[in-house]
């Protein structure tokens, strides 16, 4: 046994319908039985249903237009008690905009059911098995069409539903409009219909009566108010009409469109002619308009417009001339289906198309107006000690961004980017396939960005402008040029002396390193080998760590004439003393300070002009302040799985010291699973 989530409609009123959802249950084969709950996010679980962000979508949507949720919505600001949705629908200053918003809502709702074939009832309840009053998709639109007829009485209107060619009366079926949006949503016999050209007002009156008779005095009215906006998109036949005939193609407009069920956008060419307007699957070869005069003297009269489809040929051939593929039924498309590719086509086009006559109608795609305006990004690196500072450029149009703006956008795969002018811009899916891996990686330290150099790869596949061509170096420790300092008080066995070559392998390229040799290998003398040598190599200038001051000039003259190395070495408390012994016995010449216990130094200053100072994770955690003010040249972590946990107080504080170069110590970097490396090695 199964179970689905099933979005329902029921009817609120007798002229509005709200939406639902249920978790019903499903037999063997796979049909809808009965209701068992109502959907939500709590009653989900139990029944293994999972939280889609579709679903949570929808389901807010659902929860928006629930009685009570609306009536706190539109609840007036004064009020102390909300006013109840069929009141406020009642009232004619109320209703517009109650109204205008549930139809919006609606549209989304019914948009997303139908493109992703989402189960929906009318009416369900827990006695109906559901898949009586399941709802089916048509896979086409319906095409209205009007006829007037001009008497002296006035002018009787009809409307009919129907396919290009044919046409039937509306009393015929039960016809339920289920939004005032154009196109409207209807549902006709259980199989719910987009209806373009048209929206749920229109269909009303028809429901009861053949025809509608509009007197004399009010004609222009109610064509202004109620014909004028859909009469391009409809079929149109009228009888006692001035007639005035037009064949001039004025304008081609091409529209961007989605097949919702196939989940392809094309482009949609539409011939415009003076009243009237022709897509190239449409097999008429005239019909007839009404022009509606705006103000002033004059009647309403027939227009005739004839098509001219030599010129509708030579706008298509020049269609395909540029790349567009005709994939049938009178679009085109680009190569690639997806949305991304095709409002690419029309920017990189854009210039072309207009110059052949094209107009091109601003994309409309989930509420939001997509701006057509070229776009370039540029990401460029600079190497800093451990991390790559990544910085970057996005131009929109006239409109400029850093590539941070962009980060959050990528990592969470939106593909709509807000603009200044209140469009939007669609980001293309070459950015996200080339820069959403960089995006993911990259950190936010001080209002820039910054990416770990052991992450280089990532730089690569982006194609930063400023990484080096060599790539990420191999570092092969044979062909590391290395000897032992003269200072070092010990003879490093061969695999001992190949580790430490591997770490200045790393030091000398600016990269971090985790050795990971087994304990007792003696992963402490390798480090010290290497502390000792980039002592002795140091840079002659260090970064001073406080402003000028007498007593710091002390500090300063003794800075300059030792030159520290300011290594921070961070480990366990039961390891210091070994590390100081260790330090003593086989590097004497290196200036060594435990900075533990009550009596420690509490000076940023006293402590700089040490080699090597040695603290516990524990002081660490508490000194953060004072350790933050050094500019370490070193930053060695021993037994560094205890920071595996990024969340762990220990491990933030560690990893928000800055170091030049650090080293890890591990004997067990992985005790669990690959997780633990992570934040060691970050």
């Amino acid at each position: 046994m199964t179970f689905q989530v099933v979005f329902n409609l029921y009817p609120f009123s007798e002229t509005l319908y709200l939406p639902s959802a249920n978790i019903v249950r499903s037999d063997e084969s796979g049909e809808l039985t009965y209701v068992v709950q109502r959907a939500t996010a709590a009653t989900m679980p139990p029944y293994s249903l999972e939280m889609t962000p579709l679903l949570r979508q929808l389901l807010d949507i659902v929860e928006l237009l629930t009685p009570k949720a609306l009536e706190s919505k539109f609840k007036p600001s004064r009020a102390r008690t909300e006013t109840p949705l069929a009141q406020l629908l009642a009232n004619k200053d109320t209703k517009p905009v109650v109204e205008r918003f549930i139809f919006s809502q609606l549209d989304l709702f019914l948009s997303d059911l139908v493109r992703y074939r989402l189960p929906l009832t009318l009416h369900a309840e827990r006695k109906t098995l559901a898949k009586d009053v399941q709802v089916a998709y048509s896979q086409e639109a319906l095409v209205p069409h009007l006829f007037f007829k001009k008497t002296s009485e006035g002018i009787e209107y009809r409307l009919r539903l129907g396919t290009e060619q044919e046409a039937w009366n509306l009393q015929e079926r039960n016809v339920v409009p289920l939004t005032n949006t154009d196109p409207a949503w209807l549902l006709i016999d259980y199989v719910l219909f987009r209806a373009p050209g048209i929206n749920g007002n229109m269909v009303r009156p028809f429901r009861q009566k053949e025809s509608v008779h509009i007197p004399p005095d009010k004609e222009r009215v109610y064509f202004r108010q109620f014909i004028a906006k859909s009469i391009r998109r409809s079929r149109v036949e009228a009888e006692g009409f001035r007639v005035d005939k037009q064949e001039n193609l004025r304008a081609t407009r091409l529209e961007v469109v989605e097949h919702v069920l196939e989940g392809r956008w094309m482009l949609k060419p539409v011939f415009e002619y003076e009243g009237a307007e022709f897509s190239p699957g449409d097999r008429r070869d005239r019909v007839t308009a009404l022009d509606i005069p705006e103000d002033g003297p004059g009647e309403v009269c027939v227009q005739l417009i004839c098509r001219d489809a030599e010129a509708e040929a030579e706008k298509l051939r020049f269609l395909s001339e540029i790349g567009l593929q005709d994939t049938g039924g009178g679009t085109f498309g680009t190569e690639e289906a997806g949305l991304s590719a095709t409002i690419l086509f029309l920017t990189r086009h854009l210039a072309t198309l207009e110059a052949a006559g094209f107009s091109i109608a601003p994309p409309q795609v989930e509420g939001k107006t997509l701006a057509l305006l070229a776009h370039e990004i540029g990401v460029r690196s600079e190497a800093r000690g451990d991390w790559f500072d990544i910085q970057g450029k996005v131009q929109v149009g006239a409109f400029s961004f850093p590539f941070k703006k962009f980060v959050p956008y990528l990592r969470r795969n939106d593909t709509y980017f807000p603009l200044p002018d209140g469009a939007w811009f669609l980001i293309p899916g070459e950015w996200f396939a080339r820069y959403g891996e960089l995006a993911g990686a990259v950190q936010e330290h001080q209002d820039q960005l910054r990416l770990p150099k052991a992450l280089f790869t990532v730089l690569q596949a982006a194609g930063s402008e400023s990484v080096p061509e060599a790539g990420f170096p191999d570092i092969d420790p044979d062909n590391v040029a290395f000897s032992p300092s003269d200072q070092l008080r010990a003879t490093l066995r061969p695999y001992q002396l190949r580790g430490v070559k591997w770490l200045i392998g790393h030091y000398r390229h600016g990269f971090g390193a985790c050795l990971a040799d087994d304990m007792g290998l003696g992963k402490t003398l390798q480090t010290i080998a290497v502390l000792l040598h980039a002592k002795e190599n140091m840079q002659a200038e260090r970064p001073a760590v406080l402003p000028s001051s007498a007593q710091l000039d002390l500090f300063g003259s003794y800075r300059e004439e030792l030159k520290p190395l300011n290594a921070l070495v961070i480990l366990p408390a039961s390891l210091v003393f070994n590390w100081q012994q260790e330090l003593t016995k086989f590097s004497p010449t290196l200036f060594v300070y435990a900075h533990t216990g009550a009596k420690r130094l509490r000076d940023a200053r006293a402590l700089s002009g040490y080699d090597v100072v040695l603290t516990t994770y524990h002081t660490a955690r508490q000194d953060l302040d004072l350790l933050e003010k050094i500019p370490w040249h070193f930053i060695v972590l021993d037994e560094s799985q205890q920071i595996k946990n990024r969340d762990s107080e220990v491990s933030k504080v560690v990893r928000s010291l800055q170091g030049e170069h650090k080293i890890s110590l591990s004997g067990t970097p992985i005790e669990n699973s690959l997780a633990d490396l992570w934040t060691q090695m970050e």
